[in-house]
């Protein structure tokens, strides 16, 4: 400057003041010529800027800070700008399998999974428009072309730089997903079941119930989840539920009850297990309840004890008549028919044997009564079949005589066969006359238990009628 060579210059330089403090200043002189253009002096000009140089060192400590911070941070730490990626930490490199140089040559749509792009713009719009942060969770592409699922946080910083956190939460993703498939499986397990299956919460509420479990109750799902159990049920039934569900809840031990509910109307044996459902913590959150429709089954083993009682009867000592009346009317009492009848086979006719029941009502004399082949065409198709036939519309089945069923009122029945050996020896009939009812597997079952019973029992009688006869043959007229 001295020499003439610059005209001017400036410099940042420290001055001492007289305090002592050093203060930064921005020093600017220009050379002053002569006529002859040859240096004569300087003009200086000196500016405080010791505030300045504070804050950009505030800002390069700053700047320090945040770069340790991104770099010691356990996620993935990426800033951009205009779409394009200006830095990344380690973690982030590591996440993306890129190098810095690799990343900051990319567009930021790349990392991205095209499924997601529009709704990471909907959801990063208020942090563009400078009112905040958003947390998205998204897909991003590794290097590989893998994608890998993370939460991704979002901020715009104070030079209009933006600052992504970027979270790997692919585990918990498979997890979820893993979970939701289960959730559909046991969805699936349960709408298809032919049990009712339901959830009820702390609050008595009823978090969730099967399509079967709803029908039963004459209502849709959507009708009964979020109701309270209490308003669901009949109050006599809701109480017995309600001390049931809260020993589960304070004992956390799964328990099994037997009870009644309603199913359309109609009540029915049902089985219950009830099973605590618990959080992380171990704390009861609801209970899980599978109750299962026994009624044929406590039926079937009515049915079991009423066959045992009637053959206890078969084998006792009173006499056939006694003994065969008994199983009409103990066999119809047990099905819960109107009319119970046994017909036995003479020569082609069908005659009334015993009988118990409403049909009486119809014929002062039921007792007795023959009947023919084509009268009594029931009774040819069970021998035929050898099987236990079921009715239930007897008016508008054509197998049927028409004239016998309208006489005898006769809306469902159930018949059968009787033999001894291979020759057909009668029927057993069980009756509705006022209900056309489809006959269950148990009274079935029942029915053909029963007639091997009854069956032996004639077979018995007979033989021992004969034996009579014949040892009174033997005895010599002593006259």
């Amino acid at each position: 400057a001295l020499s003439g060579e610059i005209n001017s210059f400036e410099m940042e330089k420290r001055y001492k003041t007289k305090k002592g403090e050093i203060i930064w200043v921005l020093l600017k002189s220009s050379l002053v010529r002569n006529e002859n253009k040859e240096p004569l002096y300087f003009i200086a000009h000196i500016q405080d800027i010791t505030e300045r140089k504070k804050a950009e060192d505030t800002v390069k400590e700053s700047e320090q800070r945040f770069r340790a911070l991104m770099e010691e941070a356990s996620d993935a730490v990426f800033i951009t700008k205009d779409g394009k990626l200006l830095d990344a930490n380690a973690n982030a490199l590591k996440l993306l399998g890129y190098s810095k140089k690799e990343l900051q040559t990319l567009d930021l749509k790349t990392l991205l999974h095209p499924e997601d792009i529009k709704k990471i713009q909907t959801d990063y719009a208020p942090v563009n428009s400078n009112e905040g942060y958003a947390v998205v969770e998204s897909r991003i592409t590794h290097k590989n072309g893998s994608h890998i699922w993370a939460e991704i946080s979002v901020k715009k910083l104070k030079d209009g730089r933006i600052q992504a956190i970027a979270r790997d939460i692919t585990e918990r993703k498979q997890a979820e997903d893993a979970l939701k498939t289960s959730e559909e499986r046991y969805r699936t397990l349960a709408e298809a079941a032919h049990d009712t299956i339901f959830i009820i919460d702390k609050n008595d509420t009823v978090q969730y119930v099967n399509s079967f479990g709803a029908k039963r109750l004459g209502r849709n799902p959507d009708e009964i989840i979020g109701q309270k159990r209490s308003v669901v049920f009949p109050p006599a039934i809701a109480e017995k539920q309600g001390q049931n569900l809260r020993i589960v809840f304070e004992t956390g031990k799964p328990m099994y009850v037997e009870g009644k509910m309603l199913d359309n109307n109609n009540w029915i044996n049902i089985d219950t297990s009830l099973a605590p459902v618990k959080n992380d913590d171990g704390n009861v959150v609801a209970v899980l309840g599978i109750s299962r429709d026994v009624t044929e089954v406590k039926q079937g083993e009515h049915l079991s004890e009423v066959l045992n009682k009637i053959n206890a009867s078969i084998n006792s000592t009173l006499d056939f008549d006694s003994i065969m009346q008994k199983v009409v009317e103990e066999s119809r009492k047990a099905i819960n028919c109107d009319t119970a009848i046994i017909n036995l086979r003479e020569d082609d006719h069908w005659v009334i044997g015993y009988v118990n029941g409403l049909i009486t009502q119809f014929s002062s004399d039921t007792v007795g009564m023959r009947f023919s082949n084509q009268e009594l065409k029931s009774s040819e198709i069970a021998v035929k079949t050898r099987e236990v036939i079921v009715i239930q519309d007897a008016p508008n089945d054509a197998s049927l005589n028409m004239k016998t069923v309208d006489k005898y009122k006769i809306r469902s029945l159930m018949v059968a066969p009787l033999f001894a050996k291979e020759e057909a020896i009668g029927t057993l009939y069980f009756i509705y006359h006022t209900d056309s009812i489809d006959f269950k597997p148990a009274e079935i079952d029942f029915a053909k238990k029963l007639s091997t019973s009854v069956s032996l029992a004639i077979q018995n009688a007979r033989l021992y009628q004969a034996a009579l006869e014949s040892e009174a043959k033997k005895v010599p007229d002593k006259s």
